[in-house]
């Protein structure tokens, strides 16, 4: 049986109404942006990287509020991911999304780029856990600790 470890990283931007940039990959799932990690690289630097080449803004990196930690086998493969969520400052670059997206060199990877209220998620959302986090986050912003969820 192959076994696979990746991290990844994913990026959370929060508008000023509280509503959450979500991506509609191809396959039609919803999802926070981001991607797996390749060896020998940074958390950080990859962020910003991965953030134009997906989404065309430059982004301030503030602190990490979420940490998702699973496992789980199919088709042969044993897999293990930690994904680590940061938010995203600059949120009002974000304002034209919908237009530096279709320019990014990774555009074809999207369907679609939209805000969402936690009362609105789709429901094809991954990963679901994320949606508690927030709310806890949005409830309580000045004393908000990293969470860590296990998915094991």
């Amino acid at each position: 049986m192959q076994e696979v470890f990746r991290p990844a990283v994913r990026w959370i931007v929060v508008n000023d109404k509280n509503e959450v940039l979500l991506v509609q990959h191809k396959k039609g799932n919803w999802a926070i942006p981001g991607g797996g990690l390749d060896f020998w690289e940074n958390l950080l630097d990859w962020l910003k990287r991965e953030f134009m080449e997906e989404l065309g803004v430059d982004i301030k990196i503030g602190k990490m509020i979420f940490l998702q930690d699973f496992l789980f086998e199919k088709n042969w493969k044993k897999a293990h991911s930690l994904e680590y969520f940061f938010l995203i400052e600059n949120y009002k670059d974000f304002e034209k999304i919908k237009e530096t997206y279709q320019k990014s060199s990774h555009s074809f990877e999207l369907k679609d780029v939209k805000f969402f209220s936690l009362e609105n998620f789709p429901e094809n959302f991954k990963p679901q856990n994320l949606k508690k986090v927030l709310q806890k986050y949005f409830e309580n912003k000045q004393n908000f600790n990293c969470e860590y969820v296990s998915g094991i």
